[in-house]
């Protein structure tokens, strides 16, 4: 009798382990083919389930024929289990649940956040083909990124077209320029092929990015390693002398992954008048997984950029037609090199941490035809030529922690960067081409360039130095309450070689914010915040010589003060069918 109950339980056994399967592989976006982090796998009663890690990979003993496969913003998906599963998701057109980066610097739901925020999907980006960022920028509710011809820019966002330095421009979280040294165009130096993602907020994110973050901020998220071995090349081109060679390619083999991709453009002979140009950008990103909870990036981004700059008609030409510029000599350069190495650690469920140490190599010439000077009826002008250049050395470091308690979570961080600056600036003489009323201009032609009378001419080293924090709560089901602040110092040394001075400068300033989010019911919800922001001079407007001298003899404008913000905001987000409205 006891053979016979030992045998019938093996029998048992041996059934139950022949009915269990395991289903492995691994989950990605089907359009970046990027591996999805975090994605459930289950059976279908959802009783047995895993999340897929940094790779997108998982392992699921189950005793269903089938999974369910989903994550937040993409569509789930059931198949049949099997091992060496390669399962690509479709993004959600309906989903409000889009996962964003931007509003703290960490993985979060874009419903989470009390800010106004917008995500440029990859399918989006891939649909538009852009040659110029502008052309996916501005498929963001409430932004106008204005385009002053190949690929030059200023920027709107909930307020006036300016070139002023009111706008944060990012490359995976990091500043691609240091406070104190903006430029409007700076957006030219992305390689936008290699884009996964853009993410713009509307309104101040000083709490976290500091100061220039409060007009917006745009955040490029770059591509990262592709879960399956990946490969495109392809040209781009149109009827008015533009074209492009393009490539990208990566994988993830085992611990490492990698992804490349780069462009060369050139544009010859367009519509549009003295409007030549030639760009060159590469991207390289490679990670190491050293365990499941520690990983280690780093990224390579290049660009050169050399474009003709047309200058303007006066109106005789336009109303005739003659739409010729004045100046075929003008001219803007950019060299841009930008390096990242980040280490992110996740100690437990509850608290992640990483450290990111980066460098920027960065040259910005130009001999602008907004800089021609000309008095009606003289036959000469003045213009210049000028270039602003910096090198960047620094590091960001951040820390979040989860509670039980009213599930709230902290995030503290600091950022150093030091940048030391050149710049200046001289004169050139142009001659005039008048017509015959001697009160315009047909064509400005060079005559001497005058290294010997500048206009700027100085150095400067930037020591910026940040602190913040931010804490989120749930005291209701639905409400989350956010607080943050964050303090910046810019301080920089100088040498004026104009005015033969030396000294130093600084500007510092306490920015906090409040916000709240309440979800009414799925897809529907209502937001509200009030923040500050401060953005101080950057320091070609402090050394630029000015044309008439003050009463008292000043030259410069050394007693700047900074720019002071006030936002508040209330809005709201709702999705029907595939009609969103946020």
């Amino acid at each position: 009798m006891y053979k016979v109950f030992i045998i019938t339980l093996l029998s048992l056994v041996s059934v139950s382990i022949y009915a269990q399967k395991t289903a492995s592989g691994k989950v990605f976006d089907s359009l970046t083919k990027e591996p999805i982090v975090g994605a459930t796998v289950s059976n279908l009663t959802k009783s047995v389930g895993t999340t897929t890690d940094i790779n997108g990979n998982f392992t699921l003993k189950t005793d269903d024929t089938k999974v369910l496969v989903s994550f937040i913003g993409f569509e789930t998906l059931e198949m049949e289990a099997t091992e060496k599963m390669a399962i690509s998701l479709t993004p959600s057109v309906q989903n409000l649940q889009n996962v964003i980066v931007t509003a703290n610097r960490e993985a979060s739901l874009r419903t989470t956040a009390p800010i106004a925020i917008s995500k440029v999907s990859a399918q989006l980006i891939d649909e538009a083909k852009p040659t110029s960022a502008y052309e996916v920028v501005n498929k963001a509710a409430g932004v106008l990124m204005v385009s002053l011809n190949n690929e030059q820019h200023s920027m709107s966002i909930r307020q006036p077209m300016t070139t002023n330095a009111y706008f944060l421009y990012m490359e995976d979280g990091i500043p691609i320029r240091p406070l104190g040294v903006f430029n409007h165009n700076s957006i030219l130096e992305m390689n936008q092929f290699t884009v996964s993602s853009i993410e713009v907020v509307k309104g101040p994110v000083s709490s976290i990015y500091g100061a220039e973050a409060v007009g917006g901020a745009v955040n490029f998220i770059s591509q990262r390693p592709t879960a399956i071995p990946t490969a495109r090349i392809g040209v781009q081109f149109d009827q008015w002398g533009y074209k492009r060679l393009q490539y990208g390619g990566g994988a993830t083999i085992g611990k490492f992954g990698f992804y490349v991709g780069g462009l060369v453009s050139q544009q010859r002979n367009s519509w549009f008048t003295s409007s030549d140009y030639d760009k060159n950008a590469q991207y390289a990103r490679l990670e190491y997984n050293f365990s499941p909870k520690t990983h280690l990036i780093g990224t390579l981004s290049y660009a050169d950029y050399d474009s003709q700059t047309s200058g303007s008609v006066d109106s005789i030409a336009f109303y005739t037609r003659q739409y010729v510029s004045t100046t075929g000599f003008t001219y803007r350069k950019s060299y841009s090199l930008r390096t990242r190495l980040t280490l992110e650690h996740s100690w437990n469920d509850k608290a992640q941490t990483f450290i990111t140490a980066f460098g920027r190599d960065n040259k910005h010439g130009q001999n602008p035809a907004y800089a021609i000077r000309w008095t009606s009826g003289a036959a000469t002008a003045t213009g210049q030529i000028n270039s602003n250049d910096f090198q960047s050395l620094g590091l960001i470091a951040q820390h979040s922690q989860k509670f039980n308690f009213l599930n709230s979570k902290l995030i503290i961080g600091g950022v150093v960067d030091f940048s030391p600056n050149k710049y200046y600036a001289y004169r050139t003489d142009l001659a005039a081409e008048l017509r015959a009323d001697k009160k315009s201009v047909i064509k400005y032609t060079p005559v001497k360039e005058r290294p010997d009378i500048k206009l700027a001419n100085y150095n400067a080293d930037i020591h910026n130095t940040a602190a913040y924090l931010q804490y989120d709560m749930n005291p209701l089901p639905h409400l989350r309450l956010s607080f943050g602040g964050r303090y910046d110092k810019m301080a920089f040394d100088y040498t004026n070689y104009l005015d033969t001075t030396e000294g130093g400068k600084n500007y510092a300033k306490f920015s906090p914010k409040l916000g709240l989010t309440y979800e009414i019911m799925p897809n529907v919800g209502v937001y509200a915040n009030y923040s500050k922001g401060f953005s101080p001079p950057a320091l070609t407007a402090i050394f630029v010589k000015r044309l008439v001298p003050t009463p008292t003899g000043e030259l410069f404008y050394y007693n700047l003060q900074p720019a002071l913000f006030d936002n508040t905001e209330l809005g709201g987000w709702a999705s029907f069918w595939k009609i969103k409205f946020i």
